[in-house]
């Protein structure tokens, strides 16, 4: 047997040992384990990152094709043709999966239909949804508060205490069975609870609003009966909603073609209910049908059990810590959806919904190797050694290994007086302003506009953060960047040419080094700033880009000649590589990390990086969510002078941290944007700060640290 095996943490995490091997279901993670002296994670952060994904899933539930209820309705009908008398349990099962997928039908319907699509999908804003967030969101709106966003300070204190009682009503509907609530005894209409519950069966018996003009009149009924001041609401939104009309068609008029919002209406807070209610209902039968999977039919052959909603490995799941929100499985997820699907009977992507399971805090796993099956075998695991340049970095939830390090490995001091000369600078660029849309701007300011503006040329800064469609702005970025400026050179041609003089002038740290890394956040943007520069007559043949390998992709490269492909790029400038370019455009996450591009010397190839957008998470990413909770729940159970550690029995403890939890993850969910992201320092201290700001500043400067590694190999300083 070899003495030194390398693996990857997705053979580690999820491989088993081959049948013809070992008879016994055992998994690699067990074998290296029990066998191994020294384990070593390299990249150690990114091994914690893949771990906390690996537990914190998308699931498809249906897409067309292979969803887990996809499947299951397909065994669930031909189980049911020979026979049609089934136990109650069972029936029971069955009619929790048939009616899961017609609460799947009605949410996919709602947000791709024509007329109330837009308004929902632009409701929910990021592609990731669950019940309570949006009955959260629907009551914000019922009470006609200012935009979260807008609502600060004491204000915003005194709002989330007005919405409290009413999202219990949501939350109590939650956490019981809604379709087997049983009748107050008293006062059965004036008690809220019952009648959602009493919508919800009006939903599954007899259809939506969209057919069923009663499950509509419900709705209204509810929020007329039991929103607060909802009588007094509704003429200030009707006066709103006309001053609205009359503001939208003079922007038409002016060819803005940028609405703003309609305000609401009684039938579309009924829409809004409704949406939520159909939510709920699919929790309450996903429930069943995945905690009750040993109900089905006994003739159905399907896999389902009460880990199929897990695509993470079972091995491990009951050895690695629970989140404390419990194993969530309410998290919906759609993509690819179009308005009007309905109206296409061939469409090429089938609309699909996902379900999020978290089941469990996956960085657990590297942090605790050493001890993993200890409290099982009362033996001790092997020793580990984790390494990585950005593990240290306290305000990141996603970078930061919370062990201390036990060592560090420094250059030598020559090396670190040469990495000292690298040149950091924020250079900002700016576009011909449209006069146009500039005038029009000032005039709805009602600021003065100067005739003589109109002579000038007017500039404004090209932003990509925060525009929706960004292939425009990154041309605009490209053509600024390979275009000169009153008879000055341009920025790029600039670039390389003094990195072609410091190559001559200290050839030691620069010779063959004049070449320049443009990077972005996609192979996509990486596509479109090469288009925009590939014309450029100064950049002959200079430009290359960087792809996935050619199997990963649908669509035929034209310009085969400027290609990298990623599984190549170490070769881009050695003896070994074919292509000779100077620039290549690449997204940071693809090479970001574990490659050395060196020279024919051995010195880092590229002489500078060029961020040409900021390396921002994506707003709606649940598993950043996941890894965010993670952190904030092993810095809580070290805390032990937080409130929720003060009560008497260790079961109110652990309510009390799943309340925090749950709150912490539903505040998460309603971010808006990073403009919005909290600054307060939770604690006062450094080491569990809950600023949102510090740990999206400091993941950041970790994507950078990573990229500027790229130019540092073999010790050299860089522009």
């Amino acid at each position: 047997m070899a003495c030194i095996w390398i693996t990857t943490p997705g053979a580690l995490g999820k491989s088993g040992v081959p049948a013809q091997v070992e008879k016994r279901r055992v998994s690699l993670t067990e074998i290296v384990y029990e066998q191994s002296d020294l384990v070593i994670f390299d990249e150690a952060d990114t091994v914690q990152e893949w771990f906390d994904n690996l537990f914190a899933e998308d699931v498809a539930l249906t897409n067309g094709s292979d969803g887990l209820l996809d499947r299951e309705d397909v065994g669930t009908a031909q189980a049911l043709v020979p026979h049609r008398t089934l136990r109650p349990s069972t029936r029971r099962w069955v009619e929790a999966e048939r009616h899961s997928l017609v609460s799947i039908s009605n949410i996919l319907s709602g947000l791709t239909d024509r007329q109330q699509g837009p308004m929902l999908s632009h409701w929910i804003e990021h592609n990731y949804f669950t019940a309570l967030t949006l009955a959260y969101k629907l009551l914000w709106r019922l009470l006609d508060f200012p935009k979260w966003e807008d609502c600060q300070g004491q204000e915003r204190k005194e709002a989330i205490n007005k919405v409290k009682p009413l999202i219990a009503y949501f939350e109590k509907l939650n956490k019981k069975d809604p379709l087997k609530l049983e009748r107050p005894p008293k006062d059965a209409q004036n008690d809220p609870i019952y009648r959602l519950a009493l919508i919800m069966r009006i939903l599954l018996a007899a259809g939506d609003s969209t057919h069923n003009k009663v499950a509509a009149q419900e709705c209204q009924d509810w929020i007329l009966e039991f929103i607060p001041n909802m009588k007094q609401t509704l003429p200030k939104l009707q006066q709103e909603l006309e001053e609205w009309k009359k503001e939208s068609l003079q922007k038409s008029k002016r060819g803005k073609a940028e609405l703003p919002d309609p305000p609401d209406t009684l039938d579309t807070f009924a829409l809004r209910l409704e949406f939520v209610l159909n939510v709920m209902i699919l929790d309450r039968n996903i429930r069943v049908v995945f905690y009750e999977w040993y109900e089905k039919p006994d003739t159905m052959s399907t896999d389902l059990n009460e880990t199929s909603l897990q695509g993470s490995p079972d091995n491990v799941k009951d050895i690695l810590p629970i989140p404390p929100t419990g194993r969530v499985f309410g998290t919906y997820y759609f993509k690819d959806l179009e308005i009007g699907q309905d109206d296409l009977p061939k469409r090429e992507r089938p609309s699909g919904l996902s379900v999020f399971g978290y089941s469990n805090i996956g960085r657990w796993y590297t942090m605790s190797f050493h001890k993993l099956f200890s409290e099982l075998d009362y033996k001790p695991g092997p020793n580990v050694l984790s390494l990585s340049g950005t593990s240290w970095l306290p305000h990141s939830s996603r970078w930061h290994i919370a062990i201390a390090p036990q060592g560090i490995l420094e250059p030598p001091k020559e090396a670190r007086e040469a990495i000292k000369e690298s040149l950091f600078a924020f250079i900002p660029q700016y576009k011909p302003a449209d006069k146009s849309s500039l005038k029009r701007k000032l005039q709805e300011k009602r600021a003065p506009v100067d005739k003589t503006d109109d002579e000038k040329e007017v500039l404004e800064p090209i932003f990509i953060s925060g525009v929706t469609q960004k292939m425009r702005p990154i041309k605009d970025l490209m053509r600024a960047l390979a275009s000169g400026q009153n008879g000055q050179k341009s920025p790029l041609r600039e670039e390389l040419e003094g990195l072609q003089r410091k190559g001559q002038e200290e050839p030691d740290y620069w010779a063959d080094r004049e070449r320049l890394l443009l990077l972005v956040n996609s192979y996509e943007q990486a596509r479109w700033a090469y288009q925009e520069l590939k014309f450029s007559e100064a950049y002959p043949g200079e430009i290359c880009y960087l792809e996935r390998s050619d199997k990963d992709r649908d669509e035929v490269v034209s310009d085969m000649d400027a290609v990298v492909y990623r599984s190549d790029i170490e070769d881009f400038a050695s003896e070994k590589g074919k292509i000779r370019g100077k620039i290549l455009i690449a997204p940071m996450q693809a090479i970001g990390r574990g490659y050395n591009i060196l020279n024919k010397n051995g010195k880092a190839a590229f002489g500078a990086i060029y961020f040409l957008t900021r390396p921002m998470p994506y707003p709606g990413d649940t598993q950043a969510l996941a890894r965010e909770l993670n952190r904030r729940t092993l810095d809580w159970c070290q805390r032990t002078s937080l409130p929720i550690w003060q009560q008497p029995l260790i079961y109110k403890q652990a309510l009390a941290l799943r309340d925090k939890a749950t709150e912490y993850w539903r505040k998460a969910e309603l971010r808006r944007g990073y403009i919005w992201l909290g600054h307060k320092d939770t604690y006062g201290d450094l080491q569990f700060s809950e600023s949102e700001r510090f740990d999206l500043a400091a993941t950041t400067v970790g994507y950078i640290i990573q990229a500027c590694g790229r130019l540092l190999r073999a010790l050299v300083p860089a522009c």
